[in-house]
C-alpha cells in the first residue's frame, strides 16, 4: 500500500538491474529531492549533494519520489524498454527543473496542481515565446501525466484536466500518412542493394586491409573510409616541404603505426558499419523491431522451409528445436548464414547476434547508426530507418496479400493496430479502386454531345455561365454545361472535342448580332468550355499531350471526327 507519510531518511533511488558502461551516469532519482538537483549537470550533481552545495533534502518530496521509482521500476520489470524508463526519467526531470524555480513546495498532496501549473507554462513557452515546439509541450506532458496518474491512483489522467492537447497538422495520424505515403519502393531497393553490396564487399581482408577502406557498388560508386587517418590532400599539407623534419617524420611515424594496427578496436568503426547494414538488412527481412533485433541472443539457428520462406529455430543444447525465433524469405537465408559464420569467427566470445562494439557504453544500448548514414550519404543513396524499413515490408506484403489478418499476424500485432499505426494509405491503389469502382458502376449512354451521359437526366453544372445552352438531352453544347456528361480517357474522344469546337467556331464567326448589344453568344461559351476541357487533357499526361496535337493536326487537314464532319461541311456550305 502507498503510504503518504514522508520518510525520515532517503530510500535507494536507483536502478540496479538496469546495465551502464562506463562512461554512462547511472538513474538516481534522489537528485530531484533537493533544490537545483534537476538543474544540475548528471555528471556534477552527486558532488555537489556530498559537498551540500545544494543544501539539504526536501523530505516532502520523498512520497512522490518513491512512487515515480515505482513505476519506472515496474515498467522495467515487466519487460519494458529502457529507452522509455529513459524518458520517463529525463521529463520528470524537466518537471522538476520548472518546480524547483515556481512551485519548490511541491509534495504528494499538491503534485496534481503542481501538474496543471506546468502545463500552463509548457503553453506558455510553445505558443507564446515559442522557446519549445508544441509537440514537445505535448509529449512531455503526457510522460509526465502518466507517472502522476500512476503516483496518485487517478483513473482519469490529469492531461485531460489541462489545456494541452496533441497539435494538429503535419502531426496528425492521418496527415503524417498522407505526408510519408507511397514509400518509394524504388529508394528503398536501392538502398537495400547497397546494403548488401557493403556487407559483401567487408569481408575479413578487407576489414584488416590496407587503408582506405575501400567499397564499390554495383553500380559504379566507391566509398573509401581512412578510420583516423588524412586522406591524400591532407597528408600533403601536413607534410609539405617547409615543415621540421623531425614534425614530418613524427607524423609518418604515427601514420604507419596506425595503419598497421588491425586490432579489432582499431578497426571498430568499420565492424560496427557491417554489423549495422547486417542488423538494417535483418529488420527489413524479418520485420523485428530495433530494440528486439538488437538484443537477441546468437545462437545454432535451423531452417525449415514455410512455403516459399523458411521459419528459423533456435537449436539447444539437448538437440531439441525451439518456438520460432523469425520467419525469413528465402533469398536472404545466404545472405544471414554467410553473416552467421563471420559473426562466430569474429566475435566468438559474445552473446549477442548483433555485437556492436561500444566504447564506455552498456552493450544492449541501441547504436545509432552515424557510420551507415555516413556511407549511404558518400554513394548517393537514401538512408531509411528501421521503423521505415518494418513499416514498408508490412505495406509490401499488405499490398502483396491484400490479407490484413494474415499480414498482422506475420508481424505479431492485431488487426487494428495494425490498421491503426502501420498501414499507410496509397493515393495510386485509391486512385485504381475509384476507378474500377466508376467503370462497373456507370456505364455511359449515348448523349449529343462530345463523350457519354452517365444518366438521362439533365442537370445544370453549378457556376454554368449566363446565357450557356441549356442541357436537355437533345443540344449537343448543353451536354458541355451538365452534371451527366462524362469525358472518355481516349484519343477519338480527344479528336470529337476538337471536331466539335471547330463546329463551334464556325457558327461563332457566322453569327452577326443584330442588336449590336454586350450578349456573350452561346457558341462562344461552348468554345471556352471546349478549349478548357482540351487544355485540361493536354496537361494531364505526355500520352494525352499527344492526343491533342494530333486531333489538332488532323483537323487541320480537314479531317474532321465522323461524328462532326457532316455538320461541319454543311455549315461551310452554307457559308
Amino acid at each position: 500500500m502507498k503510504s503518504n507519510r514522508p520518510s525520515s531518511r532517503i530510500p535507494n533511488f536507483t536502478f540496479p538491474m538496469v546495465a551502464f558502461g562506463v562512461h554512462e551516469i547511472p538513474w538516481d532519482l534522489k537528485v530531484f529531492l533537493y533544490l537545483g538537483g534537476a538543474h544540475a549537470n548528471s555528471r556534477e550533481v552527486g558532488r555537489l549533494i556530498e559537498a551540500g552545495e545544494l543544501g539539504k533534502p526536501l523530505m516532502d518530496r520523498v512520497a512522490i519520489i518513491e512512487r515515480v521509482h515505482e513505476y519506472i521500476l515496474a515498467n522495467l520489470t515487466r519487460g519494458g524498454s529502457r529507452g522509455s524508463a529513459d524518458t520517463s526519467i529525463r521529463r520528470i526531470k524537466e518537471f522538476f527543473s520548472w518546480v524547483d524555480d515556481y512551485f519548490p513546495n511541491i509534495c504528494l498532496r499538491n503534485l496534481a496542481e503542481g501538474y496543471l501549473m506546468w502545463t500552463e507554462y509548457l503553453i506558455y513557452k510553445s505558443s507564446r515565446i515559442h522557446s519549445i515546439s508544441e509537440l514537445h509541450a505535448y509529449q512531455c506532458a503526457v510522460a509526465v501525466a502518466k507517472v502522476i496518474d500512476s503516483a496518485l491512483d487517478l483513473q482519469t489522467s490529469l492531461l485531460r484536466k489541462s489545456r494541452l492537447r496533441r497539435p494538429r497538422g503535419r502531426w496528425d495520424r492521418l496527415c503524417s500518412a498522407k505526408e510519408r505515403e507511397d514509400i518509394n519502393l524504388e529508394d528503398i531497393f536501392r538502398y537495400g542493394r547497397a546494403l548488401v553490396d557493403l556487407v559483401g564487399t567487408l569481408t575479413d581482408e578487407v576489414i584488416f586491409g590496407k587503408l582506405p577502406i575501400r567499397v564499390t557498388l554495383r553500380t559504379g560508386e566507391t566509398y573509401e573510409n581512412w578510420l583516423k587517418l588524412w586522406g591524400p590532400a591532407e597528408e600533403l599539407r601536413t607534410l609539405r616541404a617547409d615543415r621540421k623534419p623531425s614534425i614530418i617524420l613524427s607524423t609518418l611515424q604515427k601514420r604507419r603505426a596506425y595503419e598497421a594496427d588491425t586490432s579489432r578496436e582499431a578497426r571498430a568503426p568499420i565492424f560496427n558499419l557491417r554489423i549495422g547494414a547486417e542488423l538494417s538488412i535483418f529488420i527489413a527481412q524479418t520485420g523485428i523491431n530495433l530494440q528486439q533485433a538488437h538484443v537477441l541472443p546468437v545462437g545454432k539457428f535451423k531452417f525449415r522451409a514455410a512455403g516459399e520462406d523458411f521459419e528459423v529455430y533456435r537449436t539447444y543444447k539437448d538437440r531439441r528445436h525451439g518456438d520460432v525465433e523469425f520467419q525469413i524469405f528465402r533469398e536472404y537465408r545466404e545472405i544471414f548464414e554467410r553473416y552467421l559464420k563471420w559473426r562466430d569467427c569474429n566475435f566468438p566470445e559474445d552473446g549477442r547476434l548483433f555485437p556492436f562494439i561500444t566504447k564506455g557504453r552498456a552493450a544492449h544500448n541501441v547504436v545509432a547508426f552515424e557510420n551507415l548514414k555516413d556511407f549511404c550519404s558518400k554513394v548517393g543513396v537514401k538512408y531509411f530507418a528501421s521503423r521505415v524499413l518494418r513499416k514498408a515490408r508490412i505495406n509490401w506484403i499488405l499490398r502483396e496479400s491484400k490479407d490484413p489478418r494474415l499480414t498482422a499476424r506475420m508481424h505479431g500485432h492485431a488487426e487494428g493496430t495494425l490498421n491503426e499505426s502501420y498501414v499507410i494509405p496509397s493515393r495510386q491503389i485509391a486512385l485504381v479502386e475509384i476507378c474500377r469502382y466508376h467503370n462497373s458502376a456507370e456505364s455511359l449512354a449515348e448523349c449529343p454531345g462530345p463523350g457519354g451521359c452517365a444518366q438521362s437526366a439533365p442537370e445544370k453544372m453549378p457556376g454554368t455561365p449566363i446565357g450557356a445552352s441549356e442541357p436537355d438531352c437533345t443540344n449537343a453544347a448543353g451536354c458541355l454545361f451538365c452534371n451527366q456528361q462524362r469525358d472518355i480517357d481516349s484519343e477519338e474522344h480527344v479528336w470529337s472535342l476538337v471536331s466539335y469546337r471547330y463546329l463551334k467556331a464556325l457558327e461563332f464567326r457566322s453569327y452577326r448580332n443584330p442588336r449590336r448589344d454586350s450578349a456573350v453568344h452561346p457558341a462562344h461559351l461552348a468554345i471556352e468550355r471546349l478549349s478548357l476541357k482540351i487544355g485540361q487533357i493536354a496537361a494531364s499526361s505526355v500520352k494525352r499531350a499527344d492526343w491533342v496535337r494530333e486531333a489538332l493536326a488532323r483537323v487541320d487537314e480537314e479531317d474532321f471526327h465522323p461524328k462532326w464532319d457532316g455538320f461541319i461541311q454543311l455549315m461551310e456550305g452554307a457559308s
